[in-house]
């Protein structure tokens, strides 16, 4: 819906992008990459735990993203960004030991599924950004 209304309101501008051989091949890497690594994975980790479990797995994507930023940009978090950090990291840490450190719950094929997905949200994300600068969001 959201590519109709691009190329009903931009018209020539929504098929620029595939016209442009490195925007494009960026196109693939983000749907690849991103999208693709991030669907798959969820529902892998859909089949190996529950939704619920998947949803908060892949939600610590936001964690990769700003570790990859302040590593990047070479920046001291605040407190209270590593206070929300440290507390999402809790959270899937008691999820996948429901509260006991020393027996894990969650089977590592959910694990590894769950964060294969944030890292394809993280992926895309991050990928995504330049694009959709360049292009706007909704040919991108």
């Amino acid at each position: 819906m959201v590519s109709v209304m691009a190329c009903v309101e931009q018209r020539k501008d929504a098929w620029r992008i595939f016209t442009d051989r490195k925007e494009f091949g960026r196109l693939l890497l983000i749907a690849l990459a991103g999208l693709l690594l991030c669907q798959y994975a969820y529902l892998s980790a859909i089949r190996f735990s529950n939704s619920g479990t998947a949803t908060v797995l892949q939600s610590s994507c936001v964690v990769m993203v700003f570790v990859f930023v302040i590593l990047r940009k070479r920046i001291r978090p605040k407190p209270k960004q590593i206070l929300a950090i440290g507390m999402a990291l809790a959270g899937v840490f008691l999820i996948a030991t429901n509260r006991r450190p020393d027996m894990m719950v969650l089977s590592p094929e959910a694990l590894f599924w769950g964060l294969g997905a944030a890292v394809g949200a993280a992926v895309y994300s991050l990928l995504s950004q330049s694009a959709v600068h360049k292009w706007g969001n909704r040919n991108v």
